[in-house]
């Protein structure tokens, strides 16, 4: 158990004071529960830029990965972000500011032109949620959509590629200047829509994964 985490703790007392599953499922929601967007990224090429390159060359790209993550989800509001490994996570209070934040880092990451080998560029791949969750000081936060976040940028998203979970879509304000379609997956056996997101200026007609005509 994490030294001195509140959210933990109180699983532990709340166990021990002998409550129902009920009881403790209510009583957590109404301490630690809170709405927000999830944004979660992972990096690609670890395993490959570490076989060929060594640990300390893609912990360099990392590094400066990380310093590009602080400026863009600060400027944009997020109410906290973290890094564990190759990978990013943080929560903003609204859908528009993550979607913001994630562009703004493919954006800046090419403009990098950060290369792994030779046509191999660096970048990562996005997912955002958004609904209730349940916050922990120490390992961040616990919920249905930071599942589905989790999956679609680490398992489903391309590199440069942002997916939103139906929720986070439809939790989407302006959406002027942006494209979006529609795609289908499948995560642990349920089958689920998510859409990819990017900017309307953008050169690409598709996004990786292209399942339908750009939505309006």
């Amino acid at each position: 158990m994490p030294r001195s985490d509140p959210f933990f703790y109180f699983i532990r007392d709340e166990i021990r004071e002998g409550r129902s599953p009920e009881e403790l499922e209510d009583r957590l929601w109404k301490r630690f529960g809170e709405t927000c967007a999830i944004l979660i990224a992972d990096s690609t090429g670890f395993s490959r830029a570490t076989q060929q390159h060594g640990i300390s060359f893609f912990l360099a790209i990392i590094t400066r990965l990380r310093a590009m993550a602080r400026e863009s989800f600060e400027r944009h509001g997020a109410i906290f972000w973290r890094a564990y490994a190759d990978n990013l996570y943080a929560e903003f209070p609204a859908v528009d500011a993550a979607v913001d934040a994630a562009l703004e880092l493919h954006r800046r990451l090419d403009e990098a032109g950060i290369l792994l080998g030779e046509g191999d560029p660096f970048g990562i791949c996005v997912g955002i949620g958004y609904g209730r969750c349940l916050r922990s000081e120490f390992e961040g936060v616990f919920g249905h959509q930071v599942n589905i976040a989790s999956k679609l940028g680490e398992d489903t998203a391309e590199r440069g590629e942002t997916l939103l979970t139906e929720a986070a879509f439809r939790e989407l304000g302006d959406q002027a200047g942006l494209t979006a379609i529609e795609r289908r997956t499948e995560l642990s056996g349920v089958h689920l829509t998510c859409y990819a997101v990017w900017p309307a200026g953008d050169s690409r007609t598709q996004c990786p994964g292209f399942a339908g005509p750009a939505l309006p």
